[in-house]
């Protein structure tokens, strides 16, 4: 949170429109990432719970 406030606050510190753009776009991009990352979290947390539920059934004495 604190790096995407500091963004924010060197963004603000120049005049050029063009500049601030820039800032915001990077600041967009690196959002996007964290997130993505943050989503590939879930899903490896998913598939490992998946797999160890599959071992379970695979390692069962019974069909129930």
């Amino acid at each position: 949170m604190q790096f995407f406030r500091h963004l924010t606050l060197l963004s603000e510190t120049y005049d050029s429109l063009e500049d601030r753009d820039a800032y915001a776009r990077l600041g967009t991009r690196c959002l996007s990432a964290v997130s993505a990352y943050d989503n590939t979290l879930e899903m490896v947390g998913t598939s490992d719970t998946a797999q160890a539920k599959f071992d379970d059934i695979l390692n069962s004495p019974s069909v129930d």
